[in-house]
C-alpha cells in the first residue's frame, strides 16, 4: 500500500489489489474492494463507502456515507448517510444529512450517470431513480422519486409528496412547487408559489 492513510477496524481490510493515495478512516470504512484496485479514493466515517469495489474517484465523509456505493463513480459525498442506497449512480453531489439518501438508479452492475445534485438537510431525500436534478436548500426535493431534470432552489421547494410525475420544473423560493404539480416544465419563483395547487 502506497502513500495511503488507513485508520479503523477493519478498515481497508476487504481487498487484495493495490490501494493507492488513498484516506480511509473509521470502522469498516472501504473494506469490500476484493480484487479492484483504488486510487485517490476517500472513505471517512464508520461504513462509509463500505460496499466499494470497482468505482472509481469517489469522496464519501460521514456515517454510513454512500455506504451501498458498488459500481458507482465520481461522487462527491459529504453528510451522516448521505448518498447510502445507490450503487451504480455516478457523478452525483450530495452534500447535508440524508442528502439524496434514497438515489438507486438501477441495479445493472455497472456505473450509470444520474448527475444529481443535492445540498441541504435531507435535500432530494425521496429521489430513487430520477436523474439530473439540482436540488439546494432544507428538505428541497423531498417531494418526488423518479422524475428528471428539475431545478430547485430554496427551503422545501418540491418537497411536498404530492408533486406527481412532473418533470423539467424549475421553482425557487421558499416552498414553491409545493402543490400537486403534474405538468412538465412548470416554473414557480416566489415564496409558496403554486404551494396550493390541487392539480396542473
Amino acid at each position: 500500500c502506497d502513500s495511503n492513510v488507513i485508520i479503523g477496524h477493519t478498515a481497508s481490510t476487504g481487498g487484495v489489489a493495490a490501494i493507492q493515495s488513498c484516506v480511509v478512516i473509521g470502522s469498516e470504512a472501504m473494506n469490500s474492494t476484493d480484487n479492484e484496485p483504488q486510487t485517490g479514493t476517500i472513505a471517512i466515517g464508520a461504513s462509509a463507502l463500505t460496499a466499494l469495489t470497482t468505482g472509481a474517484g469517489n469522496t464519501a465523509i460521514g456515517y454510513q456515507a454512500a455506504t451501498s456505493l458498488v459500481e458507482g463513480q465520481y461522487n462527491t459525498v459529504l453528510g451522516h448517510q448521505a448518498f447510502d442506497a445507490g450503487q451504480e449512480d455516478s457523478k452525483c453531489v450530495a452534500i447535508g444529512y440524508n442528502a439524496l439518501t434514497a438515489a438507486d438508479v438501477s441495479d445493472t452492475g455497472s456505473a450509470v450517470d444520474t448527475f444529481n445534485t443535492a445540498v441541504g438537510y435531507n435535500a432530494g431525500g425521496s429521489v430513487t431513480t430520477g436523474l439530473y436534478n439540482t436540488i439546494l436548500g432544507g428538505i428541497a426535493g423531498d417531494g418526488f422519486n423518479t422524475e428528471s431534470h428539475n431545478t430547485f432552489i430554496g427551503y422545501a421547494v418540491g418537497g411536498n409528496p404530492s408533486f406527481n410525475g412532473a418533470e423539467k420544473c424549475v421553482g425557487v423560493g421558499s416552498s414553491a412547487l409545493g402543490g400537486a404539480i403534474t405538468q412538465d416544465g412548470t416554473v414557480a419563483i416566489g415564496y409558496n408559489c403554486l404551494g396550493s395547487l390541487t392539480s396542473g
